[in-house]
C-alpha cells in the first residue's frame, strides 16, 4: 500500500518474508527484479479454477522506493498489460486490488471510478479497493 516504502528496504523485505512465513502471498511489493518477474502475476489454482490477482497502490507518500525494490503503482499501461496477460493465460477469474482513494471516505471519487472502469473494461472480473 502507500506505506510500503516507509521503513526502506528492510521494511519491504521483512514484510514480504513475514507474509510468506504465514503461508500467504504478498501482493504488489517486491524485494528485487527477479522477485518481481517471479511473482508479478499471482496465479492461484483452486478446484480447477485459475485465479489471477494483481495489486496496485496510488503512491508511496513521496517516499522513494529503495533501489532494487519494486512497489506496483497505479499505471494504466501496466494494468492493461497485466490484464491482457491474464486473459492470454485463460484465467477463469481476474481480480484487481487497488489501494486508492480518499481516506475515511465512504463514496468513491472520480479518480477511483476511472481506475475501476479501466480494470473492468480490460478483463477484470472483480475489483477490490481500499484505503481505510
Amino acid at each position: 500500500n502507500n506505506h510500503s516504502a516507509d521503513k526502506g528496504e528492510i521494511g519491504i523485505d521483512f514484510t514480504i518474508e513475514s507474509i510468506f512465513k504465514l503461508n500467504m502471498i504478498p501482493l504488489g511489493t517486491f524485494s528485487s527484479e527477479s522477485d518481481y518477474t517471479k511473482r508479478r502475476h499471482v496465479k492461484i489454482n483452486k478446484n480447477d479454477l485459475q485465479i489471477s490477482i494483481f495489486n496496485y497502490t496510488y503512491s508511496t507518500n513521496g517516499i522513494k522506493v529503495p533501489k532494487g525494490r519494486i512497489v506496483r503503482l497505479l499505471d494504466e499501461q501496466l494494468i492493461v498489460s497485466d490484464l491482457a496477460e491474464a486473459k492470454k493465460d485463460r484465467s477463469h477469474l481476474i481480480i484487481v486490488w487497488y489501494h486508492f482513494g480518499k481516506e475515511y471516505s465512504e463514496e468513491p471519487n472520480d479518480e477511483q471510478k476511472r481506475w475501476v472502469t479501466l480494470a473492468l473494461e480490460n478483463g477484470a472480473d472483480i475489483v477490490l479497493g481500499g484505503h481505510p
